[in-house]
């Protein structure tokens, strides 16, 4: 229709349009994209900078280091909110252009018309309103393309983001699983690194771990005895070697993980309840004097990574978690190191143990930097620089003078004052956990009314529910707002 009233000066118009606007537009929205990216990358550290700072505030709080902490997060928002006003000026460009195609496209199509035959082409009003009338209607969703270039530049910063991420190399899986193996654990020369290409941090192990033997393993710092753990978890890079896991799995990590929700809950963690198995379980762990404290007992409700509870408390908890679990491998990253010097004699004899534990038959590798525990191991590996320096009893490797001999030494000079014998003769005389508080466990009355019941609930909420109360005016008040 714009062809019968203007002729090919409508091309020249949308001509202008294709050859200079639109490339305009796209390179400004390549500026805006690139932009948009660079500020993302910038919110995020910002943003995980904040979490660490929340994380952290007791520290921070301690140390007095508020002032440092406020910089660093101001600087990042400060560089943010320049690479913003660059980018909110290239969408106001971007808007702008867009707002001005009608104009542009208008007066260069007006234009060739008369310029092409000024004697003929003569823009009266008919023309002249018709014309922009059938601009319009063209120009109505080239209006809307703005918006639409600034929804496709995070559409596709976020995709590109999501993609780099998606696109990460997945881990092999390359434990072997069987549950009639004839050995629990079995790795043969095997090597790991935490990345492809990067250092191993572990090299040539070779481990073979009977069913229902406890394996200790020891080392200095930084030697490699939680990397194993994970190793024998999956969650490294294997470069070479093979591992084999007979049966199920349970972990302890070192850092207890707590989830918001009852104490119950995080024992049993979605199990059923055997009412038998979960009593014989805090005794176990000690949990009994720690339930009489409890407001509301195992009802007591825990905050976000067990805010309302001890790091003894949250570990013994942890450990209760893949003891009910009643797996048959159990991973036990240094569970004890959390607790008191009863409290982790008791842990082992109760839980640990393969005379009196509850977890005595099943298969159990024990990290552990306390040696007054080892002699009690069917078998003690020692780490020392990423690899297996030795392994076999305690007695033996005593006899053989070696790594663990040495390891054992370093570990008597640091504890100069309190020496093994003495702290061994006073683990035994210690009472058991149970006396610590002057109250016996009790084991809990299924059968008490439904009213105490959640009376005793509510007292354990954490988090309460929200009150609401109901009122009214007085007409009086009313007529006078009125």
């Amino acid at each position: 229709m714009l062809y019968d009233l203007l002729g090919p000066a409508a091309f020249i118009g949308f001509g202008v349009l294709c050859l200079v606007i639109i490339p305009t537009s796209l390179c400004v929205s390549w500026q805006c994209q690139v932009l948009e990216g660079e500020r993302m990358e910038i919110r995020d550290e910002r943003v995980k900078m904040t979490n660490e700072i929340l994380n952290g505030i007791k520290a921070i709080k301690f140390y007095a280091w508020e002032d440092s902490m406020k910089k660093i997060v101001k600087d990042l928002r400060k560089s943010e909110m320049g690479i913003l006003k660059k980018l909110v000026t290239w969408i106001a460009l971007l808007t702008s252009a867009f707002g001005c195609i009608p104009l542009i496209v208008t007066g260069t199509t007006f234009g060739s018309f008369i310029l092409l035959d000024p004697e003929k082409n003569i823009l009266t009003p008919k023309i002249a309103f018709m014309a922009l009338t059938i601009n319009d209607i063209i120009y109505g969703p080239i209006f809307s393309l703005a918006n639409t270039m600034y929804c496709l530049i995070n559409f596709l910063v976020s995709n590109r983001r999501l993609k780099s991420f998606m696109s990460e190399n997945e881990l092999e899986r390359y434990v072997e699983y069987s549950p009639n193996a004839e050995h629990a654990i079995s790795l043969q020369n095997a090597s790991f690194s935490w990345e492809e290409s990067s250092r191993m941090v572990l090299k040539n192990l070779s481990i073979t771990v009977t069913q229902g033997e406890l394996v200790a393993i020891v080392g200095e710092v930084g030697c490699g005895k939680s990397s194993l753990i994970s190793a024998l978890l999956g969650e490294m890079t294997k470069e070479a070697g093979r591992v084999h896991v007979s049966g199920s799995v349970a972990y302890v990590p070192q850092q207890a993980w707590i989830q918001n929700g009852t104490l119950k809950d995080n024992i049993l963690f979605g199990a059923f309840l055997d009412g038998r198995l979960y009593k014989d379980v805090i005794e176990a762990c000690a949990l009994g004097p720690d339930l009489e404290l409890l407001t509301a007992g195992d009802a007591t409700e825990i905050g976000e990574k067990g805010i309302n509870l001890s790091g003894g408390q949250k570990q013994r908890v942890s450990l209760a978690r893949a003891v009910y679990s009643q797996r048959d491998v159990f991973l036990l990253d240094d569970p004890l190191s959390a607790v008191d010097a009863h409290v982790g004699k008791h842990l082992f004899d109760k839980v640990l143990s393969s005379e009196t534990g509850i977890l005595k038959g099943r298969t159990r590798i024990l990290v552990t930097h306390g040696v007054n525990f080892l002699k009690f191991c069917d078998r003690v590996i020692v780490l020392k620089g990423g690899t297996i320096s030795e392994q076999g009893s305690y007695k033996e490797l005593l006899a053989s003078e070696g790594a663990f001999a040495e390891y054992l030494k370093e570990y008597m000079t640091e504890k100069k004052a309190t020496p093994a014998e003495d702290v061994e003769h006073a683990l035994e005389n210690l009472e058991s956990p149970e006396k610590a508080v002057e109250k016996p466990m009790e084991v809990k009355d299924h059968h008490k009314p439904e009213k105490e019941e959640e009376d005793k609930d509510e007292e354990g909420k954490l988090i309460e529910n929200e009150t609401l109360a109901i009122g009214q005016f007085y007409r009086s008040f009313e007529i006078g707002l009125a």
